[in-house]
């Protein structure tokens, strides 16, 4: 367990996830912390939509997703907090950028928006993802290994593609792309532009409509707009449900996703537009 009080990042989220026990930077340890940010941690992009800023400086990602008021982030938030979380725990890391290929062929070509990590162990490098929506990550997948890799939350399998990687997920009886990626190294600062558009621009999806999602133990739940989703741990579709009004909504958000709206006025008028956007 950390005791360091000057580290308070790293036992606020250790705290924050639930995760007790030694923080030495091996496999087991990284196993553990990677199940646990998804359990605890909701995907969500509350920000973007409402026209707030967001910051991807650790300070305030921290006060966000580990302070009182439960909110969660998208991928720079969650794998940027990570990111810190396990240097300053001693783990050797590279910041990565993907090309999201979610609901497209393998050859599309999107840009590199997507933040992952690759994490260096004596078992050899595994990518790390606790940021990506309703198809996150909830183990580490070895980069050098071909074929399926059973995680808690369903099949995934790591492929070379050209001279990129290609992250598939197992999903209704196929293979589908996640995201195309690289090992070209970033740092901090190459996320900046990314964020900056993905948050603000209104060709943005993050500032178009709403996504949240979260892993429970029993499989994930998701929200498009306006519809629920509810998934077993393979991700095989077993309930769908179309929400209504703002405050349906804000419950929903509350009680499946552990989320608080920031400005349920500015919701409200956020939500009929989504509305308005589904019935046109």
């Amino acid at each position: 367990m950390i005791t360091d009080p000057e580290n308070r990042i790293v036992s606020a989220y250790f705290e924050k996830i639930g995760y007790t026990g030694a923080c030495a930077p091996t496999l087991d340890t990284l196993r553990r912390i990677h199940l646990l940010h998804p359990l605890t941690l909701p995907f969500e992009n509350l920000d973007p939509l409402l026209a707030r800023p967001v910051s991807i400086e650790t300070e305030a990602v921290a006060a966000k997703l580990l302070g009182p008021v439960r909110r969660g982030g998208y991928c720079f938030e969650h794998n940027g907090l990570l990111a810190s979380v396990l240097e300053r725990s001693g783990f050797r890391i590279t910041r990565l950028a993907a090309r999201v290929l979610w609901g497209m062929s393998d050859q599309a070509l999107s840009p590199r928006s997507h933040m992952l990590l690759l994490v260096h162990l004596d078992e050899g490098d595994f990518v790390v993802d606790v940021g990506f929506g309703g198809g996150t990550l909830t183990a580490p997948l070895r980069l050098d290994m071909t074929g399926e890799q059973q995680t808690p939350h369903g099949l995934y399998r790591i492929e070379p593609h050209g001279t990129d990687y290609l992250l598939q997920a197992w999903r209704e009886a196929s293979w589908r792309p996640v995201y195309r990626f690289d090992l070209m190294p970033c740092l901090p600062v190459d996320y900046i532009a990314t964020n900056y558009y993905l948050s603000n621009s209104p060709a943005s999806v993050f500032c178009k409509t709403l996504f949240l999602a979260k892993v429970t133990p029993q499989g994930r739940y998701g929200l498009l707009g306006t519809q629920l989703s509810r998934r077993d741990t393979e991700g095989e579709l077993i309930e769908r449900k179309t929400l209504g009004s703002a405050d349906e909504a804000c419950q929903v958000l509350s009680d499946v996703f552990d989320v608080e709206v920031p400005d349920m006025a500015s919701f409200a008028v956020v939500w009929q537009r989504v509305l308005n956007t589904v019935r046109n």
